[in-house]
């Protein structure tokens, strides 16, 4: 059977891969711990919104029952001290007493021992009850803190003989000085946790409300003991406190979302681990092709240097030959004693020749060193090309350029590049005998426009193997902007392309002749 091995390079690269994968499970650990933490502070952060909206709305239904109770306790002080009616009183009662959610009694108790309890029907075990000999010690101490201290005492839940464990407020009434008794108000609790809707437990809290005294109001001991959001719950002269946690603690509350973030965590990791073993393969590969692409540019130069051998054996070679014969017809008139325009016409014919030469090598240095356009300016650039063109092919040329524009190199570069293969164009196929080329900016763009009279095409149509369309199409879009092509058979051609002025490109220069 044949054994599976790794190539040396693939070795290399898996246990590279594995010491990654090895640091970034330490990277993840940290990570997991860091999110943890967030996950905790953020839900945290809910849960005490939740408590405090919770604990204002118990506060709010409390102050209002205590307020009814303080209410009755200053009628009840005008009695006392004979200023008005046991029937004033029941009257101010019965107008009161529907004000105010889940009252079962407000009640007169003088020295301490309920005489009058409205309403009366639902409330006849509290006459006779003795609060300071009561046998439940809350109600007992509640009212001999309430005569000693003189201040509204609020107590519960307690058993006063009601189906449900209720709050106790007592308040003590004084009459020049001495303790006149007690006014009383026994309120059921079910509405004021309907108040904070503790009535139907939340879902995903587990919520508790204490006493200040320490006695559990409501919900389960394990809750103040689960690290929970505590908030006061405020009432004049005194506070509770109500605790929530999420019903399933804290660590399993955030469960879900950070086993996500871990397991995303942990595949990320294991694809960067994946992308680098591949990478590292890819590298030993790479170092073989660079050394193909090395000889391939030796080979592209080579053949850059052979164009540009035929470009001056076409152009300036033939500029300089030219001038050779005009300088020997100049001579043979010198010497036959010629003058005038016999002699002026062969200089005239040398001075063309040697200003189209000059125009023709501008233009190749400006091709193979792009790096000028940004020296010199690109107006300056189109200018040359023009008088190259005009020197070489015989034809008109018509410049037109604006003051440098504003743009990036690499932006000057293609609008260059552009324009050449735009020229070129003409001067191979179109069989024109006139070029205009303009340069402008306007509207934060910059224009070049190549147009000709000669013989035109159909622009719609493909043509196979003619890739320069398609090359100064691709130049104008990979730079944002956009190149257009108008013409017709026998009615010339128009190239236009558009590019958007550069943000941060220099100060446009003037462009050199």
């Amino acid at each position: 059977m044949k054994r599976f091995r790794l190539r040396p390079d693939a070795r290399t690269a898996a246990l590279a891969a594995g010491v990654i994968f090895a640091l970034f499970l330490l990277l993840w650990a940290r990570l997991s711990a860091w999110y943890a933490v967030q996950l905790t502070e953020e839900l945290r952060s809910d849960v005490e919104l939740d408590a405090s909206v919770r604990a204002n709305a118990i506060s709010s239904g409390l102050s209002r029952r205590l307020l009814l109770l303080e209410g009755f306790g200053a009628f009840a002080e005008v009695m006392a001290a004979g200023h008005s009616t046991e029937s004033q009183m029941s009257f101010y009662v019965q107008s009161v007493f529907p004000t105010v959610d889940g009252i079962h009694a407000l009640a007169l108790a003088p020295q301490g021992v309920v005489g009058f309890a409205f309403p009366e029907g639902s409330n006849a075990h509290l006459t006779g009850m003795a609060f300071f000999k009561s046998p439940n010690p809350t109600v007992a101490r509640a009212a001999a803190n309430a005569r000693d201290f003189g201040d509204l005492v609020l107590v519960g839940p307690v058993d006063l003989g009601y189906p449900e464990p209720v709050l106790l407020g007592l308040r003590a009434i004084y009459n020049e000085g001495d303790l006149w008794g007690f006014v009383v108000l026994v309120a059921d609790l079910d509405p004021l946790l309907g108040l904070a809707r503790l009535d139907n437990e939340p879902g995903n809290l587990s919520v508790a409300l204490r006493a200040g005294s320490g006695l559990l109001i409501y919900g389960q001991p394990e809750t103040l003991q689960g690290d929970p959001v505590l908030r006061r719950v405020e009432y004049p002269d005194g506070a509770w406190q109500l605790a929530a946690t999420p019903a399933r603690g804290w660590e399993a509350a955030i469960a879900g979302e950070l086993r996500a973030f871990q397991l995303a965590l942990l595949l990320t990791g294991l694809l960067g681990s994946g992308v680098a073993y591949l990478a590292l393969r890819r590298q030993f590969e790479l170092s073989q092709t660079v050394e193909e692409k090395i000889a391939e540019a030796e080979t592209a130069g080579q053949r850059e240097r052979t164009r540009l051998a035929r470009e001056l054996h076409d152009s300036v070679s033939q500029a300089l030959y030219g001038i050779a014969l005009g300088a020997r017809t100049l001579r043979k008139n010198a010497e036959a004693g010629k003058s005038g325009g016999e002699l002026f016409e062969p200089v005239d014919y040398i001075l063309s020749l040697a200003q189209g030469a000059l125009a023709e090598m501008r233009s190749l240095l400006m091709g193979l060193r792009p790096e000028e356009l940004d020296e010199h300016g690109l107006s300056a650039a189109l200018e040359r090309l023009g008088h190259a063109l005009a020197a070489r092919h015989q034809i008109q040329v018509e410049t037109r350029v604006s003051d440098e524009p504003a743009l990036g190199l690499e932006e000057k570069i293609a609008l260059y590049r552009i324009a050449q293969e735009a020229t070129h164009n003409v001067t191979k196929h179109a069989e024109a005998r006139r070029i205009e080329l303009a340069l402008w900016q306007a509207d934060g763009r910059v224009s070049l426009e190549v147009s000709d009279d000669g013989r035109g095409f159909d622009a719609a149509r493909n043509y196979p193997g003619h890739m320069g369309l398609k090359t100064m199409r691709e130049r104008a879009e990979l730079l944002g902007g956009q190149l257009w092509v108008e013409s017709r058979a026998g009615g010339g051609t128009r190239v236009r392309v558009d590019l958007p002025l550069s943000g941060g490109a220099t100060e446009p220069t003037g462009g050199a002749g």
